[in-house]
C-alpha cells in the first residue's frame, strides 16, 4: 500500500476511535464524543478517510476530487473539535480529555501526511498533461 494512503487510513482510524474516548470530564464523570459532543459528525466526516485509501490502485497515492473531499472533511472535523475544545474550557469544573485532543490532532496529521507523502510522479504527470 502507498505510504500516503496508509497515513490517511491510520489518521482517519485514530480520529474515529477518538470519538469513543473521553472528551471531557468533571470531578467524577467523563463524557465521550457522543454525550454532548460532535462524535457522530466526527465518524461521519472521517469515514471517507477509511474508505478511499482502500479503493482503486493501492500502489498510487490519492489525488483529485477524492483527495480533496477527504481533506476538506478532515479540516471540518478539526474545526469542530477546536470549537468543542474552547466550549468545554469555558465550563467551570470541566476539563478536556484525550479523546478530544486526538480528535483535534488526527485530522491535522491526515492533512499534513496527505501532502507530504504524495507521490512525486503524480505531480509531475499532472504538470506534463497540463502543458
Amino acid at each position: 500500500m502507498n505510504k500516503q494512503r496508509l497515513a490517511i487510513l491510520i489518521s482517519g482510524s485514530i480520529g474515529i476511535l477518538a470519538a469513543f474516548l473521553p472528551w471531557q470530564s468533571n470531578h467524577w464523570l467523563s463524557f465521550n464524543g457522543f454525550q454532548g459532543g460532535d462524535g457522530y459528525f466526527t465518524i461521519f466526516f472521517l469515514l471517507p478517510a477509511l474508505i478511499s485509501p482502500l479503493l482503486g490502485d493501492k500502489t498510487k497515492s490519492l489525488s483529485g476530487g477524492i483527495l480533496w473531499t477527504v481533506l476538506v472533511l478532515a479540516l471540518l472535523v478539526s474545526v469542530l473539535a477546536f470549537y468543542d475544545f474552547f466550549k468545554i474550557g469555558k465550563i467551570y469544573g470541566h476539563s478536556v480529555e484525550i479523546g478530544l485532543i486526538l480528535t483535534m490532532l488526527a485530522p491535522i496529521s491526515l492533512i499534513i501526511c496527505a501532502f507530504l507523502l504524495k507521490d512525486k510522479s503524480v505531480k509531475n504527470n499532472q504538470e506534463i498533461s497540463d502543458k
